[in-house]
């Protein structure tokens, strides 16, 4: 059965996340001033305030923060039981996203993930995470 990913929802800014995304080489925003990362996209730091940035590569790797599974069906391309989970990027910030070739149970939390790229039968692109 083919599957589509629901539409992005675009904030101001973000292309260069999504076209790193679609590349399959994520970026993320890090702070020229003080070299802190930050996601989502954001005008200036939240740290210093500035507003020159630069996107950088991440590794790609990530730990396992939180998680929740939907046992109702509320989107088409995702049918129950669905994974929502939450990563530290080792960049620092936390992104929410989905666990891909496991369901996250007890005790996981810490678990150490790496960064994958999942396509729907339209071409979309998302970054989902599997366990390392």
């Amino acid at each position: 059965m083919e599957t589509t990913f629901p539409p992005l929802i675009r904030v101001f800014g973000d292309a260069p996340f999504w076209d790193s995304i679609k590349a399959r080489r994520m970026t993320i925003q890090r702070c020229e001033k003080c070299s802190r990362y930050r996601y989502p996209v954001a005008s200036l730091c939240p740290h210093c305030l500035s507003t020159e940035v630069q996107w950088v590569p991440v590794t790609g790797r990530a730990k396992l923060f939180s998680w929740a599974i939907f046992h109702r069906k509320y989107l088409p391309a995702y049918p129950p039981p669905h994974n929502i989970i939450v990563v530290q990027l080792d960049e620092g910030p936390l992104m929410v996203s989905n666990l891909v070739d496991a369901m996250p149970a007890d005790g996981c939390i810490g678990a150490e993930l790496e960064l994958v790229y999942a396509e729907d039968s339209a071409g979309s692109v998302l970054p989902r995470f599997r366990l390392r």
